[in-house]
């Protein structure tokens, strides 16, 4: 929604991206950005912030899920009461993706996921973001990434059709 299309309409779940519907279209959208770079010092606090945006009010933190999810992700418990400087690159982005399933949106917006993780981790990451009900977009470098996706358009392939 924020850069215009030239031509043609833009739709998400059915429903054209304008303004009239954006905001409704940005409550089913969870992006995880490459680099992680919050305010909060605490990962308790990192967790707990999007739940306190308007968009996602109406939602509570299910700790149990946010337990399984960190167990499915290789993620180890004493996680949530750490602070954000005490963990590595891959348990950021681990974490992030964790919190953006917590907020059962419908579709997943990944930037690099498996950048800073190693082999065994992106394994563990695969089949996590496999057995996934969502529609995930992903942009990444890593061709094992890219294979396992139902999808891909490669950038050298875009700039052909443009």
């Amino acid at each position: 929604g924020l850069t215009i299309p030239d031509e043609g309409v833009i739709l998400i779940d059915g429903q054209p991206v304008n303004h009239h519907t954006i905001q409704q279209v940005r409550s089913k959208i969870a992006w995880v950005p490459q680099e992680i770079h919050l305010p909060y010092e605490l990962v308790c606090e990192t967790v707990m912030a999007p739940f306190e945006l308007k968009v996602n009010q109406a939602l509570r933190l299910d700790e149990a899920r946010m337990y399984k999810l960190f167990h499915e992700l290789g993620l180890d418990n004493t996680l949530y009461q750490r602070r954000m400087q005490e963990i590595s690159g891959g348990e950021r982005q681990r974490l992030m993706i964790a919190l953006a399933v917590l907020l059962n949106k419908k579709i997943l917006l990944l930037d690099e996921p498996t950048s800073a993780i190693d082999p065994q981790t992106r394994e563990k990451m695969i089949a996590f973001l496999q057995s996934l009900d969502v529609t995930l977009l992903s942009v990444t470098h890593d061709l094992q990434f890219a294979e396992s996706c139902h999808r891909t358009i490669s950038i050298s392939k875009l700039r052909d059709l443009l």
